[in-house]
């Protein structure tokens, strides 16, 4: 009898399917679709895409324009670490000159990551955003003081760089946490050099290509598109590659420019331009808690894609 009530337990389960925690999670990506002057694409079509995931063909099963309910909140994170004094003051006249230049008002919150490679909420996305631009707030008084708690000299040695480059990444890591508290699509501008792709060791070069893809699925299971607004106008470099890897893996952009507008301009042209885009993989369960790249193509010739490319199978972060 007892050997009969198992059977029919096991055979009610085997009929009500999967449990929930075991079914195959949808993957949602967000697409920045526009024309190649830069207008958003209004009309696209589903046929019109090509989904592949990990070299495996996908079927999509959603895509919708994402209805931008208001500005979506840009998060500015300064980088302090490799700063002085003066830079630093440079840095934050350059930050409210273009914050005051404005067009319209734009919810901003603010970080700074300073000498330390730790994460300091000036304006945290736990509070109020500062409304700034035409109308809004004078966020500088505040930056002011937040700059003047994170003072300190400036690291010049290079025998601390993989040191450096493994706190900032962990702050980054930090600041995605930080991020995915708050609902809803966000953008996030970092005002640095950025991460190196590779790093020099005694034994050889070390290829961060895998870290730096999977920070990327951090800050995508955080729905926030990641822009990396390198002022020093390099062209090239280890550290450039590297900031585009999860810049580009985000939906997000690498901006070489001192202007802070221009940044924060192409964050709200993109915010008008997206799409979500929907498909079930079936392979999600087997690749559990592993990092999947996802290669989106369009047929249409009228169409420039701007895409996130790497995510994280059925597992929290």
């Amino acid at each position: 009898m007892k050997n009969l009530t198992l059977c029919l337990v096991a055979l009610l389960l085997l009929c009500r399917g999967a449990s929930p925690d075991d079914r195959v999670k949808p993957v949602t990506l967000t697409l920045i679709v526009t024309d190649h002057h830069g207008n958003p694409v209004t009309d696209l079509r589903a046929s019109d895409l090509r989904v592949e995931d990990d070299t495996f063909p996908q079927q999509i099963s959603e895509l919708t324009p994402e209805v931008v309910q208001g500005v979506p909140p840009l998060v500015i994170l300064l980088d302090m670490v490799d700063l002085n004094f003066q830079e630093r003051g440079v840095m934050a006249h350059n930050v409210r000159q273009s914050l005051g230049r404005l067009t319209g008002t734009v919810p901003i919150y603010v970080y700074i990551l300073d000498r330390r490679s730790k994460v300091f909420g000036v304006v945290p996305v736990s509070g109020r955003a500062f409304m700034v631009g035409q109308g809004g707030q004078d966020i500088g008084p505040v930056l002011d003081k937040a700059l003047g708690l994170v003072s300190g000299p400036r690291m010049t040695d290079s025998k601390v760089i993989d040191l450096r480059v493994s706190e900032d990444y962990e702050a980054l890591v930090t600041m995605s946490v930080e991020l995915s508290r708050k609902p809803g699509r966000k953008q996030l501008v970092w005002i640095s050099q950025g991460l190196p792709n590779m790093l020099h060791f005694p034994e050889g070069w070390r290829d961060l290509t895998p870290q730096l893809q999977a920070l990327a699925a951090r800050f995508n299971a955080a729905n926030t598109a990641f822009y990396v607004m390198d002022p020093t106008f390099e062209t090239g470099g280890i550290f450039r590659e590297g900031s585009a890897y999860v810049s580009e893996g985000t939906g997000g952009r690498l901006i070489s420019s001192s202007d802070l507008g221009k940044a924060v301009s192409q964050a709200r042209q993109d915010a008008l331009a997206g799409y979500s885009l929907q498909y079930v993989p079936p392979t999600a369960l087997a690749m559990n808690g592993k990092v999947r790249k996802v290669k989106i193509s369009c047929d249409r010739k009228d169409v420039q894609l701007v895409t996130q490319v790497v995510y994280v199978t059925n597992a929290a972060l």
